[in-house]
């Protein structure tokens, strides 16, 4: 995938996804219809890690569940995130071992700190382009 860039209304920003991380995933086909399991480090921002899980409950009703359910676990990993930066990528294992991750994606602003609704658009992003094999 060739790197990407988006600008956000409201704000200098830019979304760029990162060209050397490709989403990897082994026999997907085996694994298509296992409920999720969707957790956030505890060092992420808990309105983040709410975003994402809100773009995953849009994209995939009724797939979630809690973490004592089988199925696949799916974590997004924050790389960097700061005032104006925002980078990170979502990764996946199945009940059958195959593992996979998503592109990393990066968004910046440059004339104001990321707020609600970059966040927001940011996890939308980032469930759209991972390529969740599921």
């Amino acid at each position: 995938m060739f790197p990407c860039t988006t600008c956000i209304a409201g704000a200098a920003a830019a979304l760029v996804f990162a060209a050397d991380t490709p989403a990897l995933a082994s026999s997907p086909s085996l694994v298509l219809n296992e409920s999720i399991h969707f957790s956030c480090d505890p060092e992420t921002d808990t309105q983040l890690c709410g975003f994402v899980r809100d773009a995953l409950e849009a994209t995939y009703p009724n797939r979630l569940s809690d973490a004592s359910a089988q199925g696949a676990m799916l974590q997004l990993v924050i790389e960097n995130h700061s005032g104006a930066l925002l980078s990170g990528h979502l990764r996946w294992q199945f009940s059958n071992a195959a593992i996979g991750r998503g592109e990393t994606l990066t968004l910046t602003v440059l004339d104001a700190p990321i707020n609600e609704d970059l966040m927001r658009g940011f996890a939308r992003d980032l469930v759209h382009h991972s390529n969740l094999p599921f």
